[in-house]
């Protein structure tokens, strides 16, 4: 009888071990499914010196690997296209187009130095991040009225430098604030060598001299970006955001021809939980 009591609690002991190793989390995917609106402009010197003005649609797609104590890598891609007008009368003719995408291969850590503070008897608790990541911003201007300098091809690639802050709040509604600014520190920039202005391609097709002449130049602080906003939690590795988006690009005087992108946006994106691996 003692033998077989002693076999139970041994049991038991051994099934409530593997079942707490069987909760815990080893990471978490996510899918990241979103979209924006909002306004951009844009100025290439080797089309025209004026700035283009115009509203932008924004779709957003992203993959999340979080693990637990705050650390995830995801690839985020955002892309927008946009119809845009110049200075020039007639006003509002939104002759000209832009299509971009911002692809974006990211991590992200938290220090592990968690703070609360209370005021007015509420509690929050701030979750400081930094991160790393390697982003490519892609842009193709269309400017029909410009006939053979119709298209423009600008390309920033470079490492970038992250910064966030997380509040998470005690209130009734599972609320948490976000705020995120990342700089590239130095990019690789592809941009077109010859100038639109002297009519390079006036003597042949516009797809004939597309690429015949680019150029390859390092910039740095070629770019900086915001993302701030507030975060509705619906579930483990889940919630709604809300967030209003600020980027810029400039290819500075590293190229024959400057080149400038801005862009001001508002977001809502959904992040749903695909599948968690536990230990």
């Amino acid at each position: 009888m003692k033998k077989t009591v002693l076999f139970f609690i041994v049991f038991c002991t051994l099934c409530v071990s593997i079942s707490a190793q069987d909760t815990t989390v080893h990471h978490t995917w996510s899918l990241q499914i979103g979209s924006a609106g909002g306004f951009g402009s844009f100025r290439d010197m080797g089309t025209a010196p004026i700035t283009f003005d115009g509203i932008l649609l924004q779709q957003s797609l992203g993959v999340y690997l979080v693990y637990p104590k705050h650390m995830e890598f995801s690839i985020v891609s955002r892309g927008s296209i946009g119809v845009f007008e110049d200075a020039i009368k007639p006003a509002l003719n939104f002759s000209s187009f832009d299509i971009h995408d911002l692809l974006r291969f990211k991590f992200l850590k938290s220090t592990g130095h968690h703070s609360n503070n209370e005021s007015s008897g509420s509690k929050f608790t701030v979750i400081p991040y930094w991160g790393v990541a390697m982003t490519n911003f892609l842009d193709v201007t269309v400017n029909p009225n410009y006939e053979n300098a119709t298209p423009g091809i600008s390309d920033f690639l470079g490492p970038e430098i992250i910064g966030r802050i997380d509040i998470n709040t005690n209130w009734s509604a599972p609320i948490m604030f976000h705020s995120e600014i990342a700089m590239m520190p130095i990019a690789a920039i592809l941009r077109p060598g010859y100038s639109y202005i002297d009519n390079y391609t006036s003597t042949q097709p516009v797809i004939g001299a597309l690429f015949s002449d680019f150029h390859v130049n390092m910039k740095p602080f070629a770019a900086i970006s915001t993302d701030i906003g507030i975060d509705i939690i619906t579930g483990e590795a889940s919630r709604i955001s809300f967030s209003y988006l600020w980027s810029y690009h400039s290819s500075g005087n590293s190229g024959l021809h400057r080149y400038d992108h801005a862009t001001h946006l508002l977001a809502i994106d959904f992040f749903v939980k695909l599948r968690t691996h536990r230990k």
